[in-house]
């Protein structure tokens, strides 16, 4: 058996192995733990087959919050403009974790459509919500909402700040760069929550690699 053989032979193997492990992982994303089903979801991000993607958009429609979480956040890495009337629906959920996750899923996309019917959200939004909502209108192009979101890294309540500090790499760009890493800067001498002031290190570590 010459080596192009056994290389051939390799990759029929691992294809096998491949086609198993998804098989067996779109079986546990049914599963009556909802931890297993959230978990084999997103071990499944990254294999766009067909029945995988069917699989990630029924899952916006999940019992678990916190599936309906996962799976709209994956749908908004794959940038899934199919989804879009399916993710829109779930700015409706009774989570708000869901909903919020919702309109990062639709700034990830780049849906502009999509905009008037995230600030009708604002008004009933409560303020961890509200973040999410300025950093997603912000980001198709709502510069109006860009200094509302700049100004959660000042809000009184840690978690905001958290929440704002993870944010802010994804509208950081040569021309604001500075800008951004002088706020957060600024911040952290004064930030007094562990966990606030990890999500700026982070942050700031992420801008100057």
């Amino acid at each position: 058996m010459n080596e192009d053989t056994k290389k051939l032979e390799e990759i029929e193997k691992n294809y096998e192995i491949l086609n198993n492990c998804i098989e067996k992982l779109l079986e546990l994303s049914s599963d009556e733990d909802e931890e297993v089903r959230m978990r084999s979801l997103e071990a499944l991000d990254s294999i766009r087959t067909p029945e995988v993607e069917n699989r990630i958009r029924k899952g916006v429609n999940d019992p678990d919050e916190l599936v309906r979480h996962s799976c709209l956040e994956i749908l908004g890495l794959w940038k899934d403009k199919a989804s879009i009337d399916l993710i829109k629906k779930a700015l409706s959920d009774e989570s708000w974790m869901v909903r919020s996750e919702a309109a990062l899923a639709l700034a990830e996309i780049g849906d502009k459509e999509s905009i008037n019917t995230i600030k009708e959200k604002i008004a009933d939004a409560d303020e961890e919500e509200m973040v999410r909502y300025y950093f997603s209108l912000f980001k198709p192009g709502d510069h109006e909402y860009y200094s509302k979101f700049l100004n959660c890294m000042f809000h009184e309540n840690y978690r905001i700040r958290c929440a704002a500090a993870n944010l802010i790499p994804e509208i950081t760009t040569p021309n604001n760069k500075q800008f951004i890493l002088n706020i957060l800067s600024s911040v952290a001498k004064k930030e007094k929550s562990k966990a606030a002031l990890s999500s700026i290190n982070e942050a700031i570590k992420e801008l100057t690699r």
